[in-house]
Parts: C-alpha cells; structure tokens; sequence
C-alpha cells in the first residue's frame, strides 16, 4: 500500500550517528511511512548498519559510486510513493511525534505546501546545545527568504504532489545549498509554514557538510538570496562581496569589514524591505512582521558605541515603524533619545 509518508534519508560514511537517525524514524508514533535509506558509495561500516534492519518498511538504495548529496536526493525524490515527504540527515534525530505533527498540520492547513520546525541542536554525545527558532508564517518565511534558508533541511516536509506537478528537483548545480535553492522555486507554487515546536535535533560536528564544505555554501547561499533579491528588486546594490558582508552583520557573524559600510548596509536592508512591503501591503499579518523586522534592524544599527550615521538609519526606521520607539528607549540615552527624536 502507498504509505502517508516517504522518509528521505541519505547517507555518506555516516556509520557513527545513523543508527540513532534511523531508529529515530522507525520509532515514531506515526507508523504510516516507509524509509527511504540511500547509501551514497560509502566506504565505512554504513551498509552493515542498513544490513542489520529487517523493518518492511525500510527501502535500501545504494548508489554504484558516490554522486554526492543534490543527486542522491534527487534518487530518493524519485523513488518515493508517499503523500508527504520528510527529509532527515543521517546524523540527526527526530521527535519521536515529528511525523504525525507535521501530517496532522498539513492535513488541516491545505494551502500549505511546505513546512518545516524550528529545532534543537546536539553535539557528538548528544548533549543540548541550546534551540534555533525559525520564520513561522508564510509572509515571514517570504522575507526570511531573501537573506537566508527560512527551513532547516531536517525539519522539511512538502508535497510529493507539489513536486511532481510542477517538476520541482534539487538543482544539480548546487552541491551545496541545494534545499535552500528548492525551497525558493517550491515557495514560487505554494504557501510555507513553520512549526515553533523543535521536531528534529541537529547534530552539530566537524565531519557535517555545513562544516566541511563552508565556502560552497556560503558561495551557494549567496547564489540564491541575490536571486530571490534580484525577483523583487532588480537594480538592488549588492554583488557577492556586499552581500556577504549584509548576511555576516544580519547573523552577527562579524562587523563590516569593506566594501559598503554598515551604514550602507543597513540601509540598503531598510530599502528591501520597503519594496518587500509595497509587493505585500494587502496581506494578513504585514503589520506584525514589520514591526519586528524593523526592531531587528534597530537592534543591528545600536552597537556601541553609535556609529556614524546611524541616527539617520534610526529615524528611517521609526518612519517606517514609529511604534518602534518603545522598543528603542530602554536602550537610549536620554541625550542620545533626544537626537534621535529631532528633526
């Protein structure tokens, strides 16, 4: 019978963790799924751990040689008969309700095509490294988008129907990135959510690809935000240096360190959102998500001490939002506040 769900889980050399990963997955409370186990040419132990499974439900690839993440994904796309399709990585573990959550919400919510959760994050023994949240609404997964992957890869599940109908695959020019680079074309077709309970806990190690690969992936990353910026803004100011340097002071990463200067940034930043604003002014919502937008943009222009020409990228600021000042005055001097308001 065609299962609810299709589990995705590719493998590489991953024999240390996969074990939990998967027993993650054949311990859940929703049992309506089959596990897609894809061994991509490893040359450890994986394929004596995949061996020593006998579930049904369990249905074992292995790739001739290693073709890396973006086609093995791709093999697991094709190969799945689920309604629903869940990734997981081999070094991460899942909730034991993950599952029947995400089904549940997007059996109730049919124009939501995408949804992923926000996560906990572990180390090698498992230890909790403290919780990452993520974009909850479809608007604010739209302007999250235009920065950053608004989903965490192991927390996903999306249509088969979506996908299949609108062609919609890995792109094999990206080695890296390659979910943030789908997620973008999926939102082109449908709604995203996000879910605020962590569903999934990420294993934070040296041997991750985020780890080991940084600089594709940050080439790649940059490779889709000044795409989906471009869609919005086509004569926007950023090449791959400013907007590497517009990502390092939104992540707090670092300072600026050439190229625009903070500033520069910062308003370049508030002007995309200007003009995310004016494509979205009729949606539900809109008010919320700038009014935290724009305090996230106080709080990157406040550093102290006051740079130059960052009272004028406050002011902006509290044109765009004035409810914004309530949020500002705590952290204000009351000469500094007094600048501020002057006109």
């Amino acid at each position: 019978m065609t299962p609810t769900v299709s589990v995705i889980l590719p493998v590489y050399n991953g024999a240390l963790f996969l074990g939990e990963a998967v027993e993650s997955i054949l311990g859940q409370t929703f049992d309506d799924f089959e596990l897609i186990a894809i061994d991509d040419g490893s040359v450890d132990e994986t394929a004596l751990i995949l061996d020593g499974y006998t579930d049904p439900r369990i249905n074992r690839l292995k790739n001739d040689r290693n073709l890396g993440l973006t086609l093995t994904l791709n093999r697991g796309l094709d190969a799945a008969t689920g309604t629903f399709i869940a990734r997981l990585d081999a070094d991460d573990v899942a909730a034991v309700d993950r599952l029947a959550t995400q089904v549940a919400f997007l059996d109730a919510h049919p124009e939501i095509g995408i949804a992923g959760s926000a996560c906990k994050r572990i180390d090698t023994t498992g230890r909790d490294l403290g919780g990452r949240n993520v974009p909850i609404s479809d608007l604010d997964i739209r302007w999250w988008i235009l920065l950053g992957n608004p989903f965490f890869h192991s927390t996903v599940m999306v249509r088969k129907e979506l996908l299949d109908r609108h062609g919609l695959r890995y792109d094999g020019s990206f080695p890296t990135a390659q979910d943030y680079e789908l997620w973008a074309r999926v939102l082109e077709k449908t709604k995203g959510a996000n879910l605020s309970e962590p569903l999934v806990s990420l294993r934070i190690h040296d041997s991750a690809i985020s780890a080991k690969k940084q600089r594709s992936q940050k080439g790649n990353h940059a490779r889709v935000a000044l795409r989906e910026i471009g869609g919005l803004w086509p004569d926007h100011p950023f090449d791959r240096q400013t907007f590497d340097e517009l990502h390092a002071i939104v992540s707090g990463a670092s300072e600026s360190k050439g190229g625009m200067a903070r500033k520069a940034c910062l308003d370049a930043l508030i002007d995309l959102f200007e003009r995310f604003q004016s494509r979205h002014e009729t949606e539900t919502g809109l008010a919320d998500l700038r009014r935290r937008a724009v305090k996230e943009i106080v709080f990157l222009a406040l550093p102290a001490p006051l740079q130059k020409g960052m009272l004028s990228v406050l002011r902006r600021l509290i044109v765009l939002e004035p409810k914004v000042i309530g949020d500002l005055a705590p952290h204000l001097s009351d000469t500094l506040a007094q600048r501020l308001l002057r006109q």
